[in-house]
């Protein structure tokens, strides 16, 4: 099998496709080739390279003609341990660089042609990540624009996993029409067209009402050109709509394709090179255009011409850019399973750390964490968010990791003459420098953040290591002293925090140092914040706070956030409680890397934060896709001076979150008893808001009371009052799925002492998350649950005594990212528990839904299989069927509205296992299930499926898949009942090889490693193995192989169980039988 997505191969010599790759094999002295038809100027080229034979060579080919014979080339050779890069017209050696390179090992080399310069990447090692810095730089320009390619010399080599950089999109079977050029480019896309003319490249999935987002830009040469995107468009060269940005006229402009009569248009700015995020929401005859972030449409249209039809590109009079084209049908955007309604999260891909939240020129500027990058969105009222294309990539220097920014009104930087604009300060880690040689630069807009120009003479602070220094130093947040007129960076490292101070934002000082010893209450110190508040709001007393974020560790159940209130003298901070005193932010445990916005208006006066709802327990394990990682609602920050306690840090939601309320259902003055009837029975809802007083009657015995939300089927999480202990807690036990990790830490909990007998609660649900406020702030939960969609109840309990509800509101709250049904009296729609659900055959499933709005007055459901031979349905309730899993197969259950007809479904995939062996147990408890693939188990660690069979001389064998979406697996022998001991034969597609180890109480050390065979796995194919033992001796052979990838002999274990494991992602297994 082969990965690649260069298409149009043209070979020459003998090539066949392996389960490793593709595999050329040359006669000796003689070269053979394949020359893509992908062309393309500026450009990554990228494959992993296994050469087999000593004296063969392995090439790359790049900027090529039709045959190879003028080119760029890069040779790898194992013989001279060396790479090279040459031009194939007269073997002209540009560069060449020694490296070891040994044959039967997988490598990976990166080749990056932009213009005149080429830079060539080369990965040696996976498990610890090289090749990010170039081997070889090279200037030159003898070719500018050609194919890729791969050849052999004197032997045999594989080739896996070739790449060229392209267009990130969901779209597929692009066709080009109306001639002219479209290749592939660092940026995406590149399309040119013919003249004065129009092209286009349009995808063959046709769509009705969607949302379509890109981004879009106009080559600096095309002046006079414009970028669009066409939607509903008849075929790949007729009708439909056309959006484009136009720099020449400075305006967007929404026209028909078929006769080119424009329909709407809006003059704005459009500058030549520089990038556009463009949104098209299209519903009916409703069309809306957004532009670069904007929250108001600058096109809002109806047209009727058409209705449906397919997705494209276009290009006219020049050349255009595009990258991450995605549309997404408009009944299922914002709509998945665990979607929040209200939180921000990244349509799709992976969102951490908040980064330099600031307040520019009306906009509030969310930058965050993805995957070593900085990603970007604003709002203007911090409910409505709207994405903007990345802003910090990247870039030879490291990867951008985290940080802070602030806005330079005066341009005390000089960085924007005349005017004023936004700098960031950011991380800069190299992962092939000494612990990333972790270093501050900066980054800075003079466009309220649209595009960023890294500063020339980065970094702005060294590790205080030095050059090449390994110290920890990260996260850097600046900060105006108003007191001491300069500027302050507190940077974190490891147990302690340093800071720094300037007058013009580019040179900096270090002051002083914070941390160590006794003040390290938990992991390392990272995130940190500065600010300055009033106590009690008195302008007159205030203090400086020091909020931090801990990393993982036990003593902690995982990572926390903490703070500090003290002094500062414009050199050193110095809290005012014993360096003993521990002042938590949080309770809960999905609170990390919580940053204030720098630039608020002196008018507002709010310190206001966000941070990221995960823990580094368990970070990316959440059972989301296509996204991972959300933000928590924005958050008031106060001081307050608590009589018997001291001065604390109080959070709560921020006012603009009112504007998302609809009308309340309202309690007063209710006593409720342990017997009472649940008060908010007729109350339901996924995404609401609860506003709380509660309170203990004298004399009354009760021990606890509180809310149970998102009940239904058995789930709920309880926010509630122990008396007894005076503590408000959070139990998330039974709140849906959690079986991704062993470390969910279930139950949290705080002392919060009555006030006047009463405590006050403010609850914030959303579709996967809680965030509970007690005491206007005091204390404070933030908490990831995974309920099905459909548990909709709430209700209210008192144990052993009453409790009083002297006020309570329910709000719902509106969703921010897409309309749903709201009121009326008839069903508009139905909501599935899941989507997708696989059980082993002969299982019951009961499956719930949700009728929307919740005030239809028939919400009857009738339910129905789509294949009753696979799995049929039984209506249980009036808000669940059971399914009874039937045979492997698939079906479709389908629940329908007795009103209306409205439908919902879920895919029902049955499965069944084949194997001989017996007595299965997993552990951790509830990770492994029966789907299509055989037993599956997903897990973000180590999680193993034990037999009760064992044996000491065998033939185990099973075929293994491991999942697209990531993850390792192992089949286990000789083992201990748990598998915490014995052997195992690991696939892991991550550090591109097959291992047999063993395991000694769960510990494994290189010592323990038995043999290690490189190899090119590609997730989501399947591959037999098959294991003998003979006494001491154990042989290995892969994916049919005649004779034994591994061939070794141990005496550790002589005898054991048979099992599976799975490590970080989801492995399975089929077939899995012992002989």
């Amino acid at each position: 099998m082969l990965n690649t997505n260069v298409t149009g191969w043209n070979t020459s010599g003998t090539w066949n496709l392996t389960s490793q790759g593709w595999k050329g094999t040359a006669a000796s002295n003689q070269n053979i080739g394949a020359i893509s038809s992908t062309s393309s100027d500026n450009f990554t080229y990228e494959s992993d390279v296994l050469i087999t034979d000593p004296y063969a060579l392995g090439t790359l080919l790049f900027r090529s003609n039709a045959d190879g014979t003028q080119a760029y080339g890069l040779q790898i050779d194992p013989n001279l341990d060396r790479l090279r890069l040459y031009k194939t017209d007269g073997n002209v050696t540009l560069a060449q660089a020694d490296t070891q390179v040994d044959t039967g090992k997988v490598y990976r080399v990166r080749i990056k042609a932009q213009g005149s310069s080429i830079k060539i990447y080369w990965q040696y090692d996976f498990l610890n990540p090289t090749g990010y810095n170039p081997l070889l730089t090279v200037t030159d320009a003898s070719y500018t624009q050609g194919f890729t390619g791969i050849g052999v010399y004197n032997g045999s080599a594989v080739f896996q996993n070739i790449l060229i950089s392209t267009l990130k999109t969901n779209l597929e079977g692009w066709t080009v029409s109306g001639g002219g050029s479209w290749v592939p480019q660092l940026g995406g896309f590149k399309g040119t067209s013919s003249g004065s003319s129009d092209t286009y490249n349009i995808a063959a999935a046709g769509m009705s009402d969607f949302v379509l987002e890109g981004d879009l830009s106009v080559d600096n040469g095309a002046s006079h050109g414009t970028a669009g995107l066409v939607f509903r468009a008849a075929s790949a060269s007729s009708g439909g709509y056309v959006l484009n940005i136009d720099p020449n006229l400075d305006r967007v402009r929404l026209f028909n394709r078929s006769g080119g009569s424009t329909i709407a248009t809006a003059n704005m700015s459009i500058d030549t090179g520089r990038v556009y995020h463009v949104e098209i929401i299209a519903s009916g005859s409703s069309i809306k255009v957004y532009v670069d972030g904007g929250v108001t449409p600058v096109i809002s249209a109806t047209d009727s011409a058409y209705t449906s039809g397919v997705i494209g590109l276009n290009a006219f009079n020049g050349t255009a850019y595009f990258q991450n084209v995605y549309a997404a049908d408009l009944s299922q955007y914002y709509n998945e399973t665990y979607r929040p309604q209200y939180h921000f999260t990244e349509t799709r891909n992976r969102s951490s750390d908040p980064n330099g939240l600031v307040y520019y020129q009306g906009e509030y500027h969310m930058f965050h964490q993805q995957d070593g990058e900085w990603a970007h969105a604003v709002s203007t009222d911090l409910v409505h968010w709207k994405r903007l294309p990345l802003a910090i990539p990247r870039n030879d220097a490291g990867d951008a990791w985290s940080g802070g920014a602030v806005v330079d009104l005066n341009n005390v930087s000089g960085l924007f003459p005349g005017g004023s604009g936004i700098i960031a300060y950011y991380t800069s880690f190299n992962p092939e420098k000494p612990n990333g040689n972790q270093k501050i630069h900066i980054a800075y807009s003079s466009d309220k953040g649209r595009t960023w120009t890294d500063y020339a003479n980065n970094p702005v602070v060294e590790n205080p290591g030095g050059s090449n220094g390994n110290w920890d130093f990260r996260d850097p947040k600046v900060v105006w002293d108003a007191d001491h007129s300069k500027w302050v960076m507190v940077v974190s490292g490891n147990d302690n925090v340093r800071f720094y101070t300037s007058t013009n934002l580019l040179n900096w000082t270090y002051a002083s140092t914070f941390g160590y010893g006794p003040y390290l209450h938990g992991g390392i110190m990272e995130c940190p914040d500065l600010f300055q508040l009033p106590v009690d709001g008195n302008s007159a007393n205030k203090k400086w706070v020091l909020v931090l974020s801990t990393g993982a560790v036990p003593a902690t159940q995982g990572s926390a956030s903490e703070y500090f209130v003290g002094s500062f003298d414009g050199t050193t901070f110095t809290s005012d409680n014993p360096a003993a005193t521990v002042l938590r932010t949080e309770q809960g445990k999905d609170m990390y890397a919580a940053m204030t916005f720098d630039g608020i208006p002196a008018a507002d006066g709010r310190r206001i934060s966000i941070g990221w709802m995960s823990n580094w327990d368990y970070p990316f394990s959440f059972p989301t896709s296509p996204w991972n990682g959300q933000m928590s609602v924005p958050r008031e920050l106060k001081l307050t001076d608590i009589a018997g306690t001291g001065i604390r840090l109080t959070e709560t939601p921020v006012a603009e979150m009112d504007a998302l309320r609809g009308a309340a259902a309202s309690i007063n003055n209710v006593t409720v008893t342990p017997a009472s009837a649940n008060p908010l029975a007729t109350v339901t809802g996924t995404a609401y808001e609860i506003d709380a007083v509660l309170e203990l009657p004298a004399g009354s015995t009760a021990t606890e009371f509180g809310f149970h939300l998102r009940e239904g089927g058995g789930q709920k999480t309880v926010v509630g009052y122990k008396t007894g202990s005076s503590e408000m807690f959070v139990d998330r036990s039974s709140a849906g799925a959690s079986e991704f990790t062993a470390n969910f830490h279930p139950v949290q909990s705080t002392v919060l002492p009555l006030e006047n007998g009463r405590v006050k609660m403010r609850i914030y649900v959303d579709q996967s998350s809680v965030e509970a406020f007690g005491n206007d702030g005091k204390a404070v939960f933030s908490d990831m649950i995974f309920p099905g969609s459909a548990r909709n109840g709430l209700s209210f309990y008192a144990t052993g005594g009453d409790v009083k509800i002297v006020s309570l509101n329910a709000y719902p709250l509106d969703n921010v990212w897409r309309s749903e049904p709201a009121s009326g009296s008839t069903p508009q729609k139905v909501v599935m528990d899941q989507t997708r659900v696989q059980l082993a055959a002969g299982s019951v499933y009961r499956l719930y839904a949700d009728v929307l709005p919740r005030s239809a007055t028939d919400k009857t459901l009738v339910w129905s299989s789509s294949n009753p031979a696979v799995a049929s349905v039984a209506q249980a309730d009036s808000v669940s069927a059971d399914v009874t899993a039937v045979a492997q197969g698939r079906t479709v259950i389908t629940a329908t509205t007795q009103t209306g007809g409205i439908a919902s479904s879920t895919v029902v995939e049955v499965g069944s296992f084949t194997t001989n062996l017996t007595g299965w147990n997993s552990t951790p408890a509830d990770s492994w299930r029966v789907t299509g693939d055989g037993v599956s188990g997903t897990f973000d660690k180590d999680s193993n499926y034990i037999s009760g069979v064992s044996g000491a001389n065998f033939t185990y064998e099973a075929d293994v898949k491991l999942d697209r979406a990531g993850g390792a697996g192992s089949m286990i022998f000789r083992a201990n009942a748990d598998g915490s001991s014995g052997y195992y034969f690991n696939i892991d597609p991550n550090i591109k090889a097959l291992r047999l180890f063993y395991k000694l109480n769960g510990g494994f050390s290189s010592s323990q490693m038995l043999a290690g065979v490189p190899a090119t796995i590609i997730s989501g194919t399947a591959y037999h193995v098959k294991i003998v033992t003979s006494g001491t001796n154990i042989k290995v052979y892969f994916d049919g192989a005649s004779t034994p990838i591994i061939d070794v002999n141990d005496a550790t274990f002589t005898s054991g169980y048979f099992g599976l494991n799975v490590f970080g992602g989801t492995a399975s297994y089929q077939n899995v039988n012992k002989n």
